[in-house]
């Protein structure tokens, strides 16, 4: 009887593992890089709280689309921030001014491809604690080739991308939040282009 108990308990054990492999921070990892894959674009509604390390804090919210190879825009009530892969571009419509930069010079842009695959390739990888509904990953790079100190990465049960918590070197912290996805529906190209029908003065510091 002692020994069937034991088998029992020890299939239990080995469901479990199948069930949950979130138990193996670079397992867990894996499954959700492989998820996002999948995943040529998408638009959800975004917000950000900021914390520096002052104790200031500001909030925005607004829409947030993503294609792959490091495209994005981010609309706000009187901006929009731009990246077409390559450089990205802060729209002020208040003062009717557009400041174009390299991409690779602004360390903080929410880059989800480098994040999940460049970043974390160099990082130490570990289960953060979960939240309601999420499960999630840290990252720790090995060193300090980026403007990152640790990052977090919550994604719910089919491994869609929900918050991204991170904090920089100088210990300024970032929550940032997706929800209400739309998923692969083919954004448009020219969504992630600057056309200049605004009448905006271009300041490039490229």
């Amino acid at each position: 009887m002692r020994s069937l108990f034991l088998i029992f308990i020890l299939s239990l054990f080995f469901l479990a593992n199948l069930l949950y492999p979130q138990n193996d921070a670079e397992t867990l990892l894996n499954s959700f890089k492989e998820k996002f894959k999948t995943i040529e674009d998408f638009q959800c509604d975004f917000s950000q709280t900021a914390y520096s390390n002052f104790g200031d804090s500001y909030f925005i919210e607004g829409k947030f689309y993503y294609k792959k190879k490091n495209k994005f825009l981010i609309e706000l009530p009187q901006a929009k921030i731009i990246s077409d892969g390559k450089d990205i571009y802060n729209v002020d419509f208040l003062n009717k001014r557009a400041i174009i930069n390299s991409l690779k010079n602004t360390p903080n842009a929410i880059v989800l491809d480098k994040l999940i695959d460049e970043v974390a390739k160099k990082s130490f990888v570990d289960i953060a604690d979960d939240l309601p509904g999420l499960k999630g990953i840290i990252l720790k790079p090995k060193n300090e080739d980026y403007n990152i100190k640790e990052s977090k990465i919550y994604f719910d049960d089919n491994f869609i991308p929900k918050m991204f918590i991170l904090i920089d070197n100088l210990d300024n912290l970032y929550e940032i939040s997706f929800k209400n996805h739309k998923i692969n529906f083919n954004i448009s190209e020219n969504l992630f282009k600057l056309e200049n029908k605004y009448g905006l003065e271009i300041v490039d510091l490229r």
